[in-house]
């Protein structure tokens, strides 16, 4: 089996960053990503969710372990449990103002993107009432991709107002006809996940209810017919590492298959208490086709179906398989790119 050290530029570490698609639905209940249950379930099996103690450490018995299993548990044993990360979406019972403690803790967020739109202008949320939406970074990531933010006000089954970022700058512009469409309805903070909503105007007059975007994702009896929409790409950056292994001409060319050469020849020349010699003239096994005999002319071949990776220490750390062994003869030159999520 060859080993090879990696060179400087064949380990190479990036990011990719992915925006998956996420959507909210509030009526009556929250529903998240079309799921059939209510409420935001994340995976349960995700990095972190696992409760490990180590029963020599622990003089307590943890409520999810019985008081005879504890009693009758090896002393070195460990005690697990799988537990869910949960999280909620944030919506205001109340309208709040600038005077509300939630609002003032945004202060300095908001007038800090005073640069990009003067809608942040905290000053301008004086005296208004304000429907306050947050989002959970466990849903988006590090951020709320700019522009993707679509809110769907629904009423009695049909769409009655949409907001949408259309500047990609923040403002939450009303794209649907009827009141209020070209108005700026409220403004979304992209790194911090929230929403605030000020657009008070009469949306439609087409529902028997009050459609206002002040009462966007809210539900009880003034609203009972009215349902809601959060649509956004979050923004996800996983640190990726590539290694280049290189099976290069001349190179790779041996393998430990018992199959690599003629069988029933003796594969020991000598041993002994001190000593273990392999017959060094064994003949390898000629895999080369012919249309016209058995075998055509030798030529060292073998067909690589994996790659180890090692460290300095020559310890496995992983076998990256490939779908298909690859013929390598003496000519040939190959290289395998292999990527793992760090």
């Amino acid at each position: 089996m060859s080993r090879f050290n990696f060179k400087k530029n064949e380990v190479v570490y990036n990011t990719i960053e992915a925006n998956p698609s996420k959507r909210i639905h509030i009526s009556g209940s929250v529903f998240y990503d079309n799921k059939d249950t209510p409420d935001f379930e994340p995976n349960r099996f995700v990095d972190g969710t696992t409760l490990n103690i180590p029963r020599a450490e622990s003089d307590y018995r943890p409520n999810f372990v019985s008081s005879d299993d504890f009693a009758d548990m090896d002393v070195e044993g460990t005690l697990t449990r799988d537990y869910d990360t949960t999280s909620n979406v944030g919506i205001s019972s109340d309208l709040v103002d600038d005077t509300d403690p939630k609002m003032r803790a945004l202060k300095n967020t908001l007038n800090h993107y005073k640069r990009i739109s003067q809608e942040y202008d905290f000053a301008g949320f004086e005296g208004k009432s304000t429907r306050l939406v947050s989002i959970p970074s466990m849903l988006y990531g590090s951020s709320i991709e700019k522009g993707s933010v679509e809110l769907k006000f629904y009423a009695e089954g049909s769409t009655v107002g949409r907001l949408q970022d259309t500047k990609k700058n923040g403002e939450l512009i009303q794209t649907s006809a009827g009141n209020g469409s070209g108005s700026v309805a409220g403004v979304v903070l992209y790194n911090e996940g929230f929403m605030l909503l000020t657009g008070s105007w009469e949306i439609t007059d087409a529902s028997t209810e009050a459609s206002h975007w002040t009462s966007f994702a809210t539900t009880g009896s003034a609203l009972s017919a009215s349902s809601f929409d959060i649509n956004f790409r979050g923004t996800t950056k996983t640190p990726v590492m590539t290694m280049f292994a290189h099976a290069n001409r001349g190179e790779v060319n041996s393998s430990n298959n018992p199959t690599f050469v003629e069988s029933g020849q003796t594969k020991v020349k000598n041993s002994g208490s001190f000593m273990y010699i392999e017959n060094p003239e064994q003949a390898i096994k000629n895999v080369v086709s012919s249309s016209y005999a058995e075998t055509g002319s030798f030529e060292k071949t073998v067909y690589i179906s994996s790659v180890g990776i090692y460290d300095d220490e020559n310890n496995l750390l992983g076998i990256a398989k490939l779908a298909e062994p690859i013929r390598k003869r003496e000519k040939d030159s190959y290289t395998f790119k292999m990527k793992i999520d760090v």
